[in-house]
């Protein structure tokens, strides 16, 4: 049988269109699919196709994309033995014009002439794929043609990186949510496992403590043990709101609330507290405004506020407690302020990250050495965004 023979297009313009089609602003199977079909329109080849290595130590290659008599081909997977597409691997670009099918058994009843085989490669420049063109006419015009392939084979490997790259992060993320999902796991367990023992600790130190027969140093151990439970179970409670968070299981059950009386009954303990510290919490609550809260996750971001303002204000400071209403009744605003020494400028970004913690003595410049878990201002971030 006789073969025609095919030099490279003289008509710049025929190759123009060709590659502006190839630079069409497609990703993935769909940028692959096109790139081929315009390759094989420029070299009027029976088959064209994109591949990549499944394992470098293995002859086995997927194709990714092809364009085979004229239609799309989906994925694939084929050996590289007795294929000219095998020499590609070694590195650089191949270019056979005629009698493939006479040199290579794997293509001996293919009809084809010609290939043309160019190298994809990784970020680490090795071998990852090859872009393959198969033709019946014999190929003349060695240079040009190899031209016109690499074009195709840049874009065709720019993609090929980018694929990985998507592949890569999915795969991180995946694993990322999966730690993510056993560590909420771990700390929801490990709290639950607490709260019983903790409980036991504490009642028996409460039944111990009423006793009559206990002396002055029993009876303040006793007191300390308590106080120990209670802050223990508070860390308790915070690490189960972490883990809720986290898990997007944050649940709201919002009533009518009368804001103002609602702040005055949470003032009370806390005033008492602040008196320790001479400290005077001030209260702005004269407008009586009512709206949809849920009262107890509202009651513990109002009582992280204080508890911190308390913390850090100086003995005989002052704490401002403000209630206000935007003048279209879309929003309210409670706002806590204390004379203490504020958060340095650049750690205010990240206040209300999990784990950030403040110090406990007022000094601004130790906010990373604070004894507490760094757990109050997030939660109270994440229950005032649910709120809306």
């Amino acid at each position: 049988m006789l073969s025609t023979t095919h030099a490279p297009p003289q008509d710049s313009a025929h190759v123009i269109e060709v590659l502006k089609a190839v630079a069409a602003p497609l990703t993935g199977e769909a940028f692959l699919h096109n790139l081929v079909q315009q390759l094989g329109v420029l070299f009027q080849a029976e088959t064209t196709f994109v591949a990549h290595r499944i394992d470098p130590q293995s002859t086995m290659v997927r194709g990714l994309a092809a364009w085979k008599d004229g239609a799309r081909k989906e994925a694939w997977e084929f050996d590289l033995k007795n294929n000219p597409c095998h020499m590609v691997y070694q590195g650089e670009p191949v270019f056979l014009p005629c009698e493939v099918a006479a040199k290579f058994s794997g293509k001996k009843d293919s009809g084809y002439e010609s290939f043309v085989g160019y190298p994809l490669r990784g970020r680490n420049g090795d071998v990852m794929g090859h872009i393959a063109v198969y033709s019946s006419k014999i190929l003349t015009g060695h240079d040009d043609w190899m031209s016109l392939c690499g074009l195709f084979a840049d874009r065709a490997e720019a993609e090929l990186q980018r694929q990985l790259l998507e592949n890569e992060r999915d795969r991180t993320i995946k694993k990322l949510k999966a730690l993510d999902a056993l560590k909420n796991e771990f700390i929801s367990i490990a709290a639950h496992d607490l709260r019983s023992p903790l409980g036991a600790v504490r009642g028996m130190a409460e039944v111990l403590s009423r006793q009559q027969n206990q002396g002055e140093r029993e009876q303040a151990l006793l007191e300390n043990i308590i106080d120990a439970s209670d802050r223990m179970a508070g860390l308790v409670n915070r690490y189960l709101d972490y883990a809720s968070i986290e898990a997007g299981a944050l649940k709201l059950e919002k009533i009518e609330t009368d804001l103002s009386r609602f702040l005055e009954g949470l003032l009370v303990l806390r005033r008492v507290l602040a008196a320790d510290k001479d400290i005077t919490i001030q209260a702005d609550l004269s407008d009586r405004i009512v709206c949809f809260v849920d009262s107890e996750r509202l009651g513990q971001v109002i009582d992280n506020l204080l508890d911190n303002a308390i913390k850090f204000s100086p003995h005989g400071g002052t704490i401002k407690l403000g209630l206000s209403e935007a003048d279209d009744g879309t929003s309210v605003a409670i706002s806590v302020s204390d004379e203490g020494p504020g958060v340095p400028e650049d750690l205010k970004p990240r206040i209300f990250g999990a784990f950030e913690t403040t110090a406990d003595d007022g000094d601004s410049n130790r906010f990373r050495s604070g004894k507490g878990f760094g757990l109050g201002l997030m939660i109270s971030k994440r229950v005032i965004d649910a709120h809306g």
